[in-house]
């Protein structure tokens, strides 16, 4: 059953991540995260009342972007209801260079994110800031096992991304993120982050969209050291997502999969002295074996599946 491992990992996801606006059938078009894109983004006020009660964290505010680079409509889709007000008022004085297409100008939906923080000055935050809220949703005790939770969270995202990309993998990615949804019924989930179970449904153009926003949330957040773990969790979803194909599609193809090891080979030389023991070995292993060996032989190359799919029940099954 090693083989059906990633079939139900997706159970296993601590995630954040805020809504895209929804793209307008005529003469708009989806911009995504927009904070990067302004030439003006006045930081909110943070509100007394939300100060009192302690309140904190992430706004995701979508907007609406005319012709002009104004902004005509803004609306909280997320965050604390303290802080939404003021995240829409900073939203609408926002300003933007007309975006084109085709030579003519066209409104822009999207999503202008902020972060309020109690132990500093408010500010507005580009797609890749997030403030505080992989530490409110992955509510791990230690720092070392916050580290591996980046990792674990960075292989996945690479995964569903990679699926998702796939037309070969339509049928998979449906189950995948069908299984993904399901598993989001955990009380420690925060309530308003559900609305990531729209995932499930969603077309593949949203999809990709609500990953891409998420991956750079994570990366918003990361130290350096995490950073580490978030790079090293994408090389990771590379090499499974090749095992994943071979055993869903068939084939034999290998050229991608011996490119993660070696990049994976590369990057163990540099890893943080707290990195998995058990991880690293099993890895090793699957390195010398594909170095060993000839991966043109189907037996060879599957008994190198078997090895990469146990590397995935220690990332996503605990790496203690």
């Amino acid at each position: 059953m090693k083989k059906q491992t990633l079939l139900i990992i997706i159970i296993l996801l601590f995630c954040s991540s805020v809504i895209f606006a929804q793209e307008s059938p005529r003469r708009m078009i989806s911009g995504g995260v927009v904070n990067g894109k302004a030439v003006s983004l006045p930081a909110p006020v943070y509100p007394a009342a939300a100060q009192a009660v302690g309140a904190s964290g992430s706004v995701s505010v979508q907007v609406v972007i005319d012709e002009a680079g104004n902004v005509i409509s803004a609306t909280a889709v997320s965050g604390h209801p303290l802080l939404r007000s003021a995240a829409e008022s900073a939203a609408r004085n926002a300003r933007f260079n007309p975006t084109l297409l085709e030579s003519q100008p066209v409104k822009v939906s999207g999503i202008i994110t902020y972060v309020f923080n109690r132990s500093s000055s408010n500010q507005s935050e580009d797609s890749g800031s997030a403030g505080d809220i992989p530490a409110q949703v992955l509510e791990k005790a230690s720092q070392d096992k916050e580290k591996l939770d980046y990792l674990t969270l960075s292989a996945i995202i690479r995964i569903l991304t990679k699926i998702n990309a796939d037309d070969n993998l339509n049928y998979i990615a449906q189950k995948f993120f069908a299984d993904f949804s399901n598993g989001l019924g955990s009380g420690d989930f925060p309530e308003e982050l559900l609305f990531i179970k729209e995932i499930a449904t969603a077309p593949k153009e949203r999809r990709a969209e609500l990953l891409s926003v998420f991956n750079s949330t994570l990366r918003g957040t990361a130290s350096d050291n995490q950073m580490w773990y978030i790079n090293f969790g994408e090389d990771l979803g590379d090499l499974l997502v090749e095992s994943l194909k071979r055993n869903a599609l068939g084939g034999m193809t290998s050229a991608q999969t011996k490119n993660s090891l070696t990049k994976i080979k590369n990057s163990l030389d540099t890893a943080p002295p707290d990195f998995p023991k058990n991880l690293r070995q099993s890895l090793r292993e699957a390195i010398d074996f594909s170095e060993r060996n000839n991966l043109a032989d189907v037996n060879i190359l599957s008994e190198l599946d078997d090895k990469i799919m146990d590397i995935g029940d220690l990332i996503f099954g605990g790496n203690e």
